[in-house]
């Protein structure tokens, strides 16, 4: 512990303060994410060997464990698993 800081301090006192100000970009990565997997998915259909399905599973369940309301990602992820 930092001899600033008193010992009852809340963790959220604790955290490095960059931790906060990356969190508003946290919906440029959500829509970067789904946007790499759609390139990925449009490069499948047209080279199938080219990029491996799991990888863009795991991405679009990446994306989902942090925004499970994602419907872009949702709606991917049904096409990846069809196809």
């Amino acid at each position: 512990m930092n001899g600033n800081q008193h010992p009852s301090a809340s963790p959220q006192s604790r955290v490095h303060p960059y931790l906060f100000r990356s969190l508003p970009g946290a919906t440029i990565h959500e829509e970067m994410n789904v946007n790499l997997v759609r390139a990925e998915y449009a490069l499948r259909k047209s080279k199938p060997n080219s990029v491996i399905k799991a990888q863009i599973t795991n991405r679009l369940q990446f994306v989902l464990a942090l925004y499970p309301e994602n419907e872009k990602a949702k709606e991917l992820l049904t096409l990846v698993e069809k196809g």
